[in-house]
Formats: C-alpha cells, structure tokens, sequence
C-alpha cells in the first residue's frame, strides 16, 4: 500500500516540531550573509574596486522615483571612481545644489545593504533633515530595487520576522541596517554633549557618509570616523560633501587641506592651453582695481565685474549673450570642449582615472585627504543666462554669496568677518552724487545702553528703482550726528531738534519706557498727505495731521532669528500693556548696515577720524561684530551700539515703505545684549 505524499503544510509542520524556535533558518540566513559578504569584499576591495559598484548601479539601482539613476554627465564617471573607491579612506566633495551628490550617497547605501551586505551611516546636518531623506528618498529607493526586495521576502521566510523599516532613523535590508543620524544637538540630551547624540552606540562595518558638511558643528566628523573603529573590513572609508560656505568653513578647510584636490581639467581649442574650468576665468573676467594688488573678480558686495559677453549695450544684452570663456586667449569654449574634458589633479598633475587605478591596483589605503569639485559649468542642467540673471537680481551680499554657493558651488567670502575698515573709512568725507538736494527722510537709530541711549541721526536719499523697496535698497545714507542721549527723554528733544520723521530704538532693556516713547506719539486717526517742511526738505511721506506738534513716529525693535522672513507681525506685553510690533531677523538687519559700507552708498562727516583706542565712537563700533561663515553676527565684548543704532535706522526707513500701514506705529522685534565693556 503506498504512503500518503506528505503536503507543504505537513512538512512546514514538521520543521517547526524538530525547531520551534525557529533558529535553523536563522543560522542558515546568517551563514548565507557572511558568505554572500565575503564573496563581495574579495570582489570590491581586491578586484573590481568602483567598477563593481558602477555595475551593479547600472544593472539594480533605482532611484526613488523607479527610475533608473542618470549617467548623462561628463564628469559622472570620474566621480563614482572616487566615491566607490574602497582604498580612498577620506573624499570630500564640493558641488552646487542639485547635482546628483545625495543620490550617489543613497546608491551607496543600497550598495552596502544589499551587495556587500554590511552595516553603513548617514549623517545630516539637523534632525529635521531625516524626514527629508529617510521618507522620501530612501525608503522609496529601497523599495524600488529588485534585488532588496528580494532580500527582505527571503529574510522574512528565513528569519520569521520583518525587517526595520522606520521613517525616522533605521532601515533594514536582510538583517543589515543603515543608521540614520544627525549631527546638530538636540533638546535635552545634546547639553554637554559635542553633537548629537544620534551618533552614540552606532556600529559601522562599511561606509560612513555625511551630507551638507558645512553645517555640521566642529568635531562632527570626526566622531563619525570613529562610529567605525570597530569595522572588520579591509577599510571602512568617509564620504562628505556639501555645497561651500565663506572662506574657512568645514569645505574650505577640508579641500585646502587635502593631498589630493581633483578638479575639470579641460584644454582650449584656439590657443592649446590647459586650465582648471571654473567660474572666476571661464565666466567671471578678472578686472584690475585701484588699491588691490590682485586682480579682482567681483566688488566689495559681490557683484560680478565683468564676464564674456558679445554685446555690452545694456546689462540685459550682456546676460542674454554671455559665454563660457578661455581664461588665457578669451575665446569661447564651446560645449564639446567642455564635455572632453577631464579630472586632474590640481597639485600633482595626475589624472583621477590614472590615480584610482593605481589605488586599486597597489591595494594600498590612501589615508590623506582627497577632494573632488563637481563641476558645475560642466554640467549638461547649467544654465548660463538663467544663473546670471539670478545673480545680478539679487538683493544683498547674503543673496548673491547664497547665488554662487548654490548655483556655482564656489566658495564665497562675501560678507563673511567683520565690516571692512578700509571701505569704512572711504565713507568719511564722501560727496553725496549729483541731483541729491534735500532728504528724502530723516530717520534716528537708537541703541539701548545702561542709562544712556546711543543714538545716531540719518537722511536719506532714495535711489532710483520701480518699486519702493528697490528705492530704499539702493538709497544714499548720509549720517549727520551720532551720540548720546540720556534716557527716552534725550532721544525725544534729538528728534525734536532734526525734526525726524520716525525714529527707530530697541526694546532693551527698558522696554517700558521704550513703549511709552511710542505710545506718546501714536496718532489717533488715519495718516494723510501734509505739507512737508520745505525749510528741512521736499518729502512725499505721509503725516499725521499733528505731526508738526510731535517729535516723530517711533518704531520699537526687538532683534531675533526668522526663518524666511525679514520682519513679523507681532505684539509685545510690558508691565500688563500690549503693543502692536514687528519682530526683526537680526541677520537681514545688520545685513543691511554691512550693504551700505560695501556698496559705497554711506556718507560719514569728513572731520571724523578713525582712533583705535576711542571705544566710545561710531568708526570704532561699527569695526566691532563679526558675522560667521553661517551668514551669523555673533556678539564679543567690544561695544558695537553704533552699528545697531544705524541698523535700526536702516530698517525703520525700509519698513515704513515696504509693510502695509500699521493702525499704530509701534514696531517691535529681540533686544539685544548689552556690552559691559562699553561702559
């Protein structure tokens, strides 16, 4: 008689009676995985090297879209060579926005995970930043790949439990997890600590990756390197970039200081000579300038100076006939020349497809730095005319640094450190143009002190533009008087004396009796057109009908941090009273203050002289903040209330042209600390 055949469901059955806690298949998955893993490292680190990567992007990755990734550009090549080159321990990357670094990052992650089946970390600059990365990129990427699929549906069967799959911090493939991390602190848990605590008790057997570098706090990569003293494998390289920040920031410091620094290396078809291709020569046209012994590519507030054009007639035809020169005969390089180019090193000589080979072959770590640009005007998404018009549209040094940053992936120097002394100086004594006669307004800044209110008296000229913000950004400041008053009562009789249309003043730290300067002098009713003061000026400002009998409108400021915003509507509550108010971000602020000096546009009085030792006066204060490489001003011990008087000032006058009118004329934004050292 013959035996019933057994069925799927008797032997699974069966197979959970000889093992029910499921471990066979658990030992089997990882022995699979170890020997899955080993295969992989005798083919990446000691065979194919970034060829193995190349092809298995080709033939698996998907991007998070399902498709798969671009290889369009002419430098793609070269780039992967050296990112997925496993004897290069350290590459630094400089590039602009939107040039495929991120999606090389996550391919690389999804190289780990699946192919060499090995644990890897992804860093960002802030917490907020995983939900940008974790969510959208990669969950979507790894679930479009085949073969991770693959993995996860095997493992489940194998394992008997699901893999990790979160949208915070943690994805699994296989059992293998990718750590998600950021590097900024965070609450409670970042006091004491150098960064975040994200990057604690978290192992790496493969890479170690950190995206927008530039942001991250001093050390942070360098306790990331150390997340992978622990790996098993033949190395365990770093791999970081971001777009560039100001002269001294985290890029800048990493290219300066590498061995190796590879960059577009292409040659020019009309002359035969061979050059780096970069903004400043192949774009920007250098420009000799009085008083620097170099020659100069863009002004003190980072305007270009001159770039290849074929007609000059107006500033509209320029942009819409530029080109991409030689920097040494000044013809055009035309696309193909551009797209036979090549990486090379900038100290050496040697060329990057030369220089990996030789790495792969010698199986020799490189423990210096290396760093690689992806060239932006290179790439076949650059748009010439697009990028220059965005340049020569932008409003002040902060926009124009963010327009070569982002858009050229240059590093930029504008409007980093503090206030240039000799561009300050050049206000003393400077003539007001032609055509200017009487001011437009006149405006008083005050700056709380202990007792005293620092307090300096403007007029103002607008410029020439359509609209009233273009009028008040390129407007002349000519500083009439500067010093102190005593109390409220002192910066009252100073407008009084100027006959001032508004004034401008902090909160702090007297901020009640910096409201009842603004109530005392709030108008009752609507503002209408009056008469201007023909004796002090011919002016369009509207008035409230008692205006002759008032000092002038007062404007209450509070300085803080505004995210996308330059000033907020707001109301501020003292001792029990409630004011209508503004807040001010205080970078677009004293941005502003640091536009006026650099761009030529502020007119000292010509018997001031500038004295090293006189804390006390306004050349000394304005030379006193500094602003970081991270568009921040930061606060020492030197006294620096000119430069906020003048800031408030400059504000006052923007925001009574550029906001709708306010039922009241009170504005607020966050005080600022006070300098013991002044006094």
């Amino acid at each position: 008689m013959p035996r019933p055949r057994l069925t799927a469901a008797n032997r699974n059955s069966i197979v959970k009676n000889r093992d029910p806690a499921g471990l066979a298949g658990r030992r089997l998955f990882a022995e699979q995985t170890q020997a899955q893993k080993q295969k992989a490292i005798a083919r990446f680190w000691y065979g194919d090297g970034y060829l193995y990567f190349q092809e298995w992007v080709k033939q698996n990755y998907r991007t998070h879209s399902g498709l798969p990734l671009r290889w369009d550009e002419p430098f793609f090549a070269g780039f992967i060579s050296a990112m997925a080159n496993p004897w290069l321990l350290r590459v630094t990357v400089v590039k602009g926005a939107q040039m495929g670094f991120t999606e090389i990052l996550i391919a690389l992650v999804a190289f780990c995970l699946v192919e060499l089946r090995s644990s890897t970390i992804y860093c960002v600059e802030e917490k907020l930043k995983l939900m940008d990365i974790v969510g959208p990129r990669a969950q979507p990427t790894i679930d479009s790949i085949e073969a991770a699929q693959m993995l996860r549906m095997m493992a489940l069967k194998m394992r008997g439990r699901k893999d990790t799959d979160t949208k915070q911090r943690n994805i699994d493939v296989g059992g293998v997890p990718v750590y998600f991390a950021f590097a900024g602190k965070a609450g409670k848990s970042g006091q004491g600590r150098q960064v975040s605590s994200s990057l604690s008790s978290v192992p790496v057997e493969a890479y170690a990756i950190a995206d927008e570098v530039e942001s991250f706090p001093p050390g942070a990569l360098n306790i990331l390197l150390e997340r992978t003293s622990a790996s098993t494998l033949p190395t365990c390289p770093l791999r970081c970039g971001s777009t560039p920040g100001a002269e001294g920031g985290v890029v800048d410091v990493e290219v300066k200081t590498s061995r190796y620094f590879f960059d577009w290396f292409v040659t020019c078809p009309h002359c035969g000579s061979g050059q780096f291709l970069s903004p400043k020569g192949n774009l920007f046209r250098p420009v000799s300038v009085e008083g620097k012994s170099e020659m100069q590519y863009f002004d003190a507030t980072g305007n270009p100076l001159d770039w290849f054009y074929r007609d000059g007639s107006t500033l509209a035809s320029k942009i819409e006939t530029s080109y991409l020169g030689c920097s040494k005969c000044y013809e055009e390089l035309s696309r193909s020349t551009i797209e036979g180019g090549a990486y090379r090193c900038q100290h050496s000589g040697e060329m990057l497809a030369d220089f990996t080979d030789r790495v792969q072959k010698t199986r020799k770590p490189i423990v210096e730095g290396v760093a690689l640009r992806l060239p932006r005007l290179a790439s076949n998404l650059f748009k010439l005319q697009e990028r220059l018009a965005r340049l020569a549209q932008a409003r002040n040094i902060s926009d124009r640094a963010d327009c070569l940053q982002q858009g050229f992936g240059e590093v930029s120097s504008f409007g980093a450190g503090r206030i240039d002394k000799s561009l300050l100086l050049e206000c003393i004594g400077r003539p007001l143009p032609e055509g200017c006669g009487k001011p437009d307004l006149i405006v008083v800044g005050a700056d709380q002190g202990l007792g005293h209110q620092i307090t300096v008296v403007t007029y103002w000229y607008w410029g020439e533009g359509k609209t009233e913000r273009e009028k008040w950004e390129r407007a002349r400041v000519e500083v009439k008087w500067f010093g102190f008053a005593y109390r409220m009562e002192g910066v009252e009789s100073v407008a009084r004396e100027w006959q001032a249309d508004f004034v401008g003043i902090d909160m702090n730290p007297e901020a009640y009796s910096a409201g009842q300067l603004a109530k005392k002098f709030r108008p009752d009713r609507e503002t209408e057109s009056c008469k201007p003061i023909e004796a002090v000026r011919s002016s369009s400002v509207e008035r409230s009908p008692d205006y002759f009998d008032k000092a002038g409108i007062a404007f209450l400021f509070y300085q803080t941090a505004l995210k996308g915003e330059e000033v907020r509507n707001s109301t501020r509550k003292v001792q029990g009273e409630e004011y209508p108010a503004f807040a001010l971000d205080r970078t677009f602020g004293m941005d502003s203050v640091l536009e006026l000096v650099h761009s030529g546009r502020l007119h000292l009085p010509k018997d001031w002289v500038y004295d090293p030792r006189d804390k006390e006066s306004f050349l000394y204060q304005m030379l006193t903040p500094e602003r970081t490489a991270k568009a921040q001003w930061v606060e020492g011990n030197e006294p620096d209330h000119a430069f906020h008087a003048l800031n408030f000032a400059s504000v006052t006058a923007m925001c009574w042209f550029d906001l709708p009118r306010p039922t009241s004329f009170v504005f607020a934004g966050v005080g600022n600390k006070q300098s013991s050292a002044y006094y």
